[in-house]
């Protein structure tokens, strides 16, 4: 499922000019571990991709577009910076 951030961790950057996909933050390709708090049950999984604006999530059940829930998980950065926030779902396949 793709979600946006709802309280992004970092500023948005300037909006592509060209391209098939108009994102406003580049993606990056990963795999991060997440705990999802979806109606007051914690579950595991992983974010595919990140950008400071959003996320692609795998979650193995159905979601509903609009969805908000919790996240936290960790960047693999030098200083392992813990990231909490709200998430929106935008998209899912």
């Amino acid at each position: 499922m793709a979600i946006t951030m709802l309280d992004p961790i970092l500023p948005p950057a300037d909006k592509p000019s060209s391209g098939r996909e108009q994102r406003i933050a580049p993606r990056v390709a990963c795999r991060i571990p997440v705990e999802l708090d979806v109606d007051g049950r914690k579950h595991g999984s992983s974010v595919r991709d990140l950008s400071a604006t959003g996320a692609a999530v795998s979650y193995p059940r159905p979601v509903e577009l609009g969805e908000v829930f919790h996240m936290t998980f960790t960047l693999p950065d030098a200083d392992g910076t813990e990231v909490s926030c709200a998430g929106l779902v935008r998209s899912f396949r």
